[in-house]
């Protein structure tokens, strides 16, 4: 493995499917290793992309950014106020929504890269979704026509729909939570749902509709 050139070890690395296994490989062999510490954010990047799949992870990006502190949090554990990151605004929200939710996302610009902390947190909210959809599959809340001794079998699409209103949902709840010092009028924020409709029901996701509301 030693004689291979980084690049041909980046793209094995790459192509790995969840961190549990990245982490296991390049505790292996210390050129492995090397290799993943020289080019961290790209291959950390790809792997969550290929855990998560291009089917959700524009709402999977949404949910996490929109959750991410306002500024007088960071200001409490030690950043300059002026400098301290804001809070995601709608105006960037809406941009995103036209970027890579009209159009679905199926390659990421050069300034979305995570590190392995971001990366992780964001699993970790995807893995929550996918219990989530888990439970309520299992269930058979997704169809109430079904007889209850019925095991509703849904195909992969249908699995994503739900998981992607998930992401939704979150996002609304994250805009309703921002904290007082990010100033918004009741105009901008009404346009921000409206838009979150608009690009659910474009979609054709029933379940969008009845999680995100009117």
């Amino acid at each position: 493995m030693g004689r291979l050139p980084p690049e041909i070890v980046q793209g094995i690395l790459s192509c790995i499917g969840d961190f549990d296994t990245l982490k296991a490989a390049i505790s292996t062999c210390r050129y492995l290793h090397t290799v993943f510490i020289s080019q961290k954010k790209e291959i950390v990047t790809q792997v969550l992309v290929n855990r998560i799949g291009w089917d959700v992870l524009p709402e999977s990006i949404l949910a996490y950014e929109t959750s991410l502190p306002g500024p007088y949090e960071p200001y409490m554990l030690g950043y300059d106020e002026s400098s301290a990151p804001g809070p995601y605004e709608a105006q960037k929200t809406e941009e995103f929504f036209e970027k890579h939710l009209s159009r679905r996302m199926t390659s990421l610009p050069k300034s979305m890269r995570w590190d392995i902390t971001e990366a992780l947190s964001i699993l970790h909210r995807h893995n929550m979704t996918e219990s989530l959809t888990e439970g309520l599959v299992s269930r058979g809340l997704v169809n109430s026509t079904l007889n209850p001794d019925s095991k509703p079998r849904l195909l992969p699409s249908d699995i994503h729909k739900i998981q992607r209103g998930y992401y939704l949902s979150l996002t609304k709840m994250h805009v309703l939570i921002q904290p007082s010092s990010w100033v918004i009028s009741d105009e901008q924020r009404d346009a921000f749902y409206r838009q979150l409709k608009r690009f659910s029901e474009r979609a054709g996701d029933n379940f969008y509709r009845t999680s995100v509301g009117s």
